[in-house]
């Protein structure tokens, strides 16, 4: 019947059908209860007496439900959900739904003169109900869209600007949001959310910039820029856009761009990404009841592309505007150093994922000079391969394999293509072509064949991770478990999804984290917050160090940021490390303001720690020599592939090492 309703209504979904259904059951009961009284002569009997006093019971109950804030804030608490819209959802379901017994009723009715008496006997109904028929379904993950009722209630347009790099998809959506009273923009790095932030608020328009660790404010509040993890789904506006959808499908950080997608509560939602995600974005919206509000907008990319003849391992080659890609820290930095080398004269900036986004953002600012007649190139990781602004030419890839899940592995086609568009981008220095190449002749195959066969198989599922509620609402499940730990260690055990989604690994940092609080005593649902921390030091000090703040949270005591500024000369290694704690401290005072209650205590020194950071790095290259002169050169006309394993890790020669 229900189904059938929704169909005849046109409603998008459910939860959009809900009150046209409570208004039709009003007017059903209404009718019924005159055709009784007709019935009975309009003289009301004892049964009567005792339907309009259960009525009257009930009607209180549930005004007192919807009405009253402390009460939707307790039943919140109750069944683990941080949404208003959800609870009062699933409290009028309740009420429609559910047939209170006779000893219920008894037990209610002698205590309705008492609110307080009343609301504590309705919580033990309300939760026995919910955790013995609700809570199991609500756990297990098969109809996320359902977590984000705000966005279900709206009629959102949505429109998929397809296209390859460098082909205007951020820039019209951009355009589109600025003309808006409100909107939000969540980008896939925070370098990216910075430099839309900062080129919003140089069109005029004012911007905030909000990443995990850090609100940066602009004077309002009506247009942010976030990393797509901060994307807020609590308040409505008009334009969103989320860049670089085709993360979706990501292992890891796919869970992001699904939470986005499902509830961000846009009236206009703009997604820019490649093409190979509009299979599963059609899908996702065809659970949502919004595959009708799709439109695909294609973009053509602005300035062509070219594969050239590769360098035979010659780093001699390089040019003015080049850009050297590697796939690792060392690397970055065995290949400036060679340049610098072979090349005198060539300044060389340099830009990988370990580094803050403010000396990112430095780096490529320096390298952009060559737009003005700078002799330089830029080497870098595949952290350039998301929409950063610079000034390249030719892409040169050093190697078309990548250290990645424990073994070396081909870079997919996709990942070729992103990185490749890099080059000759509009409104750039080099606007007339850009160039695609290889260091090395056998390498040059592969990188010809990902641009002729396009970026292959189509994404067809999106990435999925439970939310903090969830988690609550299985721990309640779960009372037998002796930890957090075991909890998550089962949920990652038994869950499952429905065939368009899948679950991202949650055993690399989520788990972990859970591992470190053994023992402490804070209630499950700071816990549960915590375990999101992005916390990826592994090594012993940083673990103490995150240990000894959990304890402090632990006792209720102020948290101390626990290490001093680091001094001038301090490795770049051990800067990198200092600045990833600053971080995290950030995040955790973020949620934890009681405790963690330093953040600018802690935000001086993460200051501190990039200014020495821009000066490291903008050392001359005899100095830079001299300060490391422990890092071995990597004899890069070697496939780094052949290399053992050992060599290939991803970490830094240790700072004993250095000193010797």
């Amino acid at each position: 019947l229900k189904l059938q309703f929704l169909y005849f209504i046109g409603a998008g979904s459910m939860p959009m059908m809900l009150q046209p259904v409570r208004m039709l059951s009003r007017v059903c009961l209404q009718a019924q209860v005159r055709m009784n009284n007709r019935y009975h002569g309009g003289v009301p009997g004892k049964h009567d007496i005792a339907v309009k006093e259960r009525d009257r019971v009930l009607s209180s109950l549930r005004m007192l439900c919807t009405r009253s804030s402390s009460v939707r804030a307790e039943l919140k608490a109750l069944i683990c959900e941080s949404q208003e819209d959800i609870v009062i959802n699933k409290v009028e379901y309740f009420f429609e739904t559910y047939s209170f017994s006779e000893k219920e009723m008894s037990k209610l009715r002698q205590v309705a003169e008492s609110s307080e008496e009343l609301l504590e006997e309705f919580y033990n109904i309300f939760a026995d109900w919910f955790y013995r028929h609700e809570a199991p379904r609500y756990s297990d993950m098969h109809r996320p869209w359902e977590w984000y009722p705000k966005a279900r209630y709206m009629r959102r347009r949505i429109y998929f600007h397809a296209g390859p790099t460098n082909s205007g998809k951020t820039h019209d959506s951009l355009e589109r949001m600025m003309k808006a009273r409100n909107g939000v923009y969540c980008a896939p790095l925070k370098l990216l959310a910075a430099q839309v932030c900062e080129k919003v608020n140089n069109a005029g328009v004012p911007c905030e910039l909000v990443i995990g660790d850090e609100v940066i404010f602009n004077g309002s509040g009506e247009f942010i820029s976030c990393t797509v993890e901060m994307c807020p789904i609590d308040e409505t506006v008009d334009v969103g856009i989320i860049d670089e959808v085709q993360m979706i499908g990501d292992k890891e950080r796919g869970w992001a761009w699904t939470r986005a997608l499902l509830g961000l509560p846009a009236r206009e939602i703009h997604l820019c990404g490649e093409p190979r995600a509009i299979p599963v974005i059609k899908k996702l919206l065809r659970c949502t009841g919004e595959e009708d509000s799709l439109k695909i907008l294609w973009h053509e990319r602005l300035v062509p592309l070219k594969i050239t003849e590769p360098l035979s391992g010659d780093l001699r080659k390089v040019e003015r505007g080049d850009c050297v890609v590697c796939f690792s820290r060392k690397q970055v930095f065995n290949i400036k150093q060679q340049i610098e080398e072979l090349r005198p004269g060539m300044k060389v900036n340099i830009v990988y994922g370990a580094l803050p986004h403010e000396v990112r953002e430095a780096q490529t600012n320096a390298f952009n000079k060559v737009g003005d007649g700078e002799n330089s190139v830029l080497v870098a990781t595949d952290a350039i391969a998301f929409g950063l602004n610079l000034n390249i030419r030719r892409i040169i890839f050093t190697t078309v394999s990548k250290y990645t899940q424990g073994d070396m592995r081909n870079l997919t086609h996709a990942h070729v293509l992103q990185i490749g568009g890099r080059a000759g981008r509009a409104n750039c220095a080099f606007a007339d072509c850009g160039y695609v190449t290889t260091l090395h002749n056998r390498d040059s195959a592969y990188v010809r064949k990902a641009f002729e066969q396009g970026a292959g198989e189509l994404i067809q599922r999106a990435g999925l991770i439970p939310t903090a509620d969830i988690l609550g609402v299985y721990w309640n499940l779960h009372q037998d478990l002796k930890s957090y730990y075991d909890l998550l260690s089962l949920f990652i055990k038994e869950v499952e999804t429905e065939e368009n989604f899948f679950v991202c690994d949650m055993t690399r940092q989520m788990l972990p984290i859970a591992e470190m609080m053994e023992g402490l005593s804070f209630p499950i649902q700071e816990k549960i917050v915590i375990s999101f921390v992005p916390w990826n030091d592994r090594k012993d000090e940083g673990a103490k160090l995150l240990r000894t703040w959990l304890e402090y949270h632990d006792r209720e005591e102020k948290v101390p940021v626990g290490f001093d500024p680091p001094p001038a000369g301090t490795l770049l290694a051990d800067l990198e490390q200092r600045f990833k704690w600053t971080e995290c401290y950030g995040w955790l005072a973020m949620r934890f303001p009681m405790t963690f209650c330093y953040f600018d205590q802690c935000k001086l020194i993460k200051d501190h720690i990039v200014k020495l950071m821009k000066a490291e790095l903008s050392r001359s290259d005899q100095d830079w020599k001299e300060v490391h002169q422990s890092i071995s050169i990597t004899d890069m006309t070697r496939d780094p592939s052949m290399k053992p394993i050992q060599d290939r890790r991803l970490v830094d020669v240790d700072a004993e090492t250095a000193k010797q």
